[in-house]
């Protein structure tokens, strides 16, 4: 009888982890990415960046974004649509919901709204804009790429490919200035990547992480831009990827009295 209980009970504990370790597994993060490279080069590395986000037609993401401006640290939730091939649209609300910014970009044009001041930003997409607002040089990237982290389109000569320990580097002459990107070896996603004026001098960084791999593309979590002292990070907390974006969501309404800059 005392031997049929001691079974029971331990039929029971055994039902009870079993349970517990099925809920667990089942609540554990996403698997960190495992994929091989097909030949040792730079082009088909890169080949792999490009096909991460080549199935990407809308994008629509909440996020935390923290900036750190002349050593004042700000908090801020956005919101963040995309349409391929380049239309993107920003909302930044502080804290109450108080909107800060609202930003838009289409083709090479954008437009960065900002409600407490009433100044309407116009100009290329070539980051002059977002520097003035945001204090980071954003120019090295299209408004799109910078904040969903997707590695830039392969439009320099590759000067260099080498493998360090767990990271694959790629060095990239673009005009007048270099990139350096380096990979992870495992996931082969873009991890960092610096860029060079042509005296040789980092003008900006981004690392990116956290990545997730959804319907076939592949996009980080977490974004972090910095300049110097100045630093904008990112934190995706839910997106929705080829949902559709209606195109009333992407206009940008402003105040006819607002205060245009250019």
């Amino acid at each position: 009888m005392e031997s049929a209980k001691w079974k029971g009970g331990f039929h029971f504990v055994f039902c009870v982890l079993h349970f517990a370790f099925f809920i667990f597994s089942s609540c554990a993060g996403p698997q960190a990415l495992k994929r091989h490279l097909p030949a040792d080069t730079a082009a088909d590395l890169l080949k792999i960046a490009s096909d991460d986000i080549a199935r990407l037609r809308t994008f629509e993401g909440e996020a935390r974004v923290s900036l750190r401006l002349e050593g004042v640290r700000q908090k801020a939730l956005a919101l963040v649509l995309f349409r391929s091939p380049s239309d993107l649209k920003v909302d930044v609300t502080g804290p109450l919901g108080i909107r800060l910014m609202t930003a838009s970009a289409s083709g090479e044009d954008l437009r960065v709204f900002l409600p407490r001041s009433n100044e309407l930003y116009e100009g290329r997409a070539d980051g002059d804009v977002l520097r003035r607002v945001t204090g980071v040089d954003l120019g090295a990237w299209a408004p799109w790429r910078a904040l969903l982290g997707v590695a830039p389109a392969n439009s320099g000569r590759v000067e260099g490919f080498e493998r360090e320990g767990e990271r694959l580097i790629v060095r990239v002459r673009e005009g007048a200035g270099t990139r350096r990107l380096t990979f992870d070896a495992q996931g082969l996603t873009l991890a960092e990547e610096e860029v060079y004026d042509r005296e040789g001098r980092l003008v900006v960084r981004r690392r990116m992480s956290d990545y997730r791999e959804t319907d076939g593309v592949v996009l980080p979590r977490r974004i972090a831009l910095s300049q110097g002292e100045d630093e904008v990070r990112i934190e995706y907390t839910e997106w929705k990827l080829n949902r559709g974006v209606e195109e009333e969501r992407l206009r940008m309404r402003v105040p006819q009295d607002v205060n245009r800059v250019r």
